[in-house]
């Protein structure tokens, strides 16, 4: 008893588990309950729901033999069978009517404003003409069915007594020793059940502790080691500075001799440069002044007789 009050308590700790052991079926409480009530339930149940199957094919049945009578032309006359079918369609209709119920208050709601479906009246000739119908239909069906029962070695009689169902005879014959089996192989499974149930709060508890625990642990070492990389960053910056500061004062007298050598030699070449911007601004100038001048058209017939004569002389190159 206090390796399961252990359990429980371990298990509380976890959402949903002290409900799973509280409602789940307990060796004690199948020991406990009364063997011959529970056997007379079951059986009541088997029977309630035999009966709730044999009802379900009946209806069936009498469904199915009323769609073969509707669609034959020359099972009725051509108007009782258009009613038929009109009323067997309306049935239809109904099944999907009467779903449409509000949960609010259980009123039907309408289905596209529609709250009930007309249907054609039989008239007391025309339901004797459905019903000897549907009978003769059910009668064949029958027949046929029990003829292939029999000539598949059922026996008839047998199956027609409702009261020696194999279901129901086999809970009748229950005994001690079966139910004392039965008993074992549950408590082995609860048992079993218990044991995996364990596991996995032994299984949540390492997960958490490596969730919360463990990995806070990483984090906090990765934390450190990054802290630590940063210090290390920031003393090198600061030596660099101080090594490129101590190199700085250490050149200093041979940095000025040199940018003085090289600040006088910049300065005369910019002013060479500059002398020659001058003069060739002046001679553009001058050109532009000689244009549309007698001079100008003297330079134009030069080059032209330049460019003649070098024509002449690729001419005589090529002779």
């Amino acid at each position: 008893m206090s390796q399961k009050g252990d359990q429980s308590s371990q298990l509380s700790g976890f959402s949903g588990f002290s409900v799973i052991r509280s409602s789940s079926p307990q060796p004690q409480e199948i020991i406990q309950s009364s063997k011959q009530g529970d056997t007379e339930k079951l059986i009541n149940d088997v029977t309630e729901c035999e009966e709730t199957i044999t009802e379900a094919a009946r209806v069936r049945l009498i469904q199915e033999c009323l769609e073969e009578v509707a669609n034959d032309a020359d099972a009725l006359p051509p108007e009782t069978s258009s009613k038929l079918r009109h009323i067997l369609q309306v049935q239809s209709v109904d099944k999907y009517l009467r779903i449409a119920v509000n949960i609010a208050d259980g009123s039907q709601t309408q289905l596209l404003g529609i709250t009930d479906v007309s249907r054609p009246e039989l008239s007391f000739d025309e339901k004797k003409m459905v019903k000897a119908e549907v009978e003769t239909r059910i009668q064949e069906k029958c027949q046929r069915f029990i003829t292939k029962y029999e000539e598949f070695g059922g026996n008839i009689k047998e199956a027609m007594d409702v009261n020696r169902s194999r279901c129901r005879l086999a809970l009748c014959r229950i005994d001690e020793s079966l139910l004392s089996d039965w008993k074992e192989k549950l408590g082995e499974v609860c048992n079993e059940y218990q044991r995996d149930v364990m596991k996995l709060a032994e299984l949540l508890e390492d997960w958490k502790r490596l969730k919360y625990d463990d990995v806070e642990e990483i984090n906090v070492k990765k934390a450190e080691t990054k802290r630590l990389q940063s210090q290390l960053a920031e003393l090198q910056a600061r030596l660099s500075k101080i090594s490129c500061t101590i190199k700085m004062f250490k050149e200093t007298p041979r940095t000025i001799a040199a940018f003085k050598s090289i600040s006088h030699d910049l300065d005369e070449r910019i002013a060479g440069v500059e002398g020659e911007i001058k003069k060739k601004k002046l001679l553009k100038k001058q050109y532009e002044d000689l244009q549309g001048t007698e001079y100008d058209e003297v330079l134009k017939r030069y080059l032209d007789l330049c460019a003649t004569i070098k024509k002449e002389e690729r001419l005589l190159e090529m002779l």
